[in-house]
């Protein structure tokens, strides 16, 4: 099982209620991105930073999760998960 940090709690939850709430997507649809999901956690647990940050979007935006202020963009959303 997965080790999952504070901060990927959240994250975790919210996906998760998003893919398993939802009778929008195809089971396959909601396994790939459930498999998706996992090795995107598992990487950033094993420190892998490239597999960490490889299906980010390239104009991504997050808030609260590795900073106080946003991380916007592909480039500081890798720094962020480095730091």
């Amino acid at each position: 099982m997965l080790e999952f940090r504070p901060q990927l709690r959240l994250i975790s939850f919210t996906v998760s209620f998003l893919l398993f709430s939802s009778g929008a997507f195809a089971h396959e649809d909601r396994d790939a991105l459930k498999a998706e999901f996992n090795a995107q956690i598992e990487a950033f647990n094993n420190r892998a930073l490239e597999a960490s940050v490889v299906s980010a979007h390239s104009d991504i935006v997050l808030y609260g999760i590795f900073s106080l202020f946003p991380v916007t963009g592909k480039a500081d959303f890798k720094k962020a998960v480095q730091a």
